[in-house]
């Protein structure tokens, strides 16, 4: 189980850039159609959360395709598991 949320381009780029900043890992981003991209990350208390952007993300045709149904092999969730984190400096 996981909670998605519909994001922007912006917000989507803007995601993989400060969450990694933060010590929180992040999946490869991949898509279902080459249209959308998604990811997923886990919050603090071990929540799975995936964000979803629709279109509008450079090279979203370039990444990993996983089925309509989910997102296969193409992620690692155990991966996505850590201990610490702290605001960039």
């Amino acid at each position: 189980p996981h909670a998605a949320f519909f994001v922007t381009a912006e917000a989507f780029l803007a995601a993989r850039e400060f969450l990694p900043a933060c010590g929180i890992p992040i999946s490869p981003a991949w898509t279902r159609r080459g249209v959308e991209a998604l990811m997923f990350f886990r919050d603090p208390s071990g929540n799975l959360i995936e964000l979803f952007c629709r279109e509008g993300v450079p090279g979203a045709d370039q990444l990993p395709k996983s089925g309509p149904a989910g997102h296969g092999r193409t992620v690692d969730l155990d991966g996505l598991w850590y201990d610490k984190w702290s605001l960039p400096v």
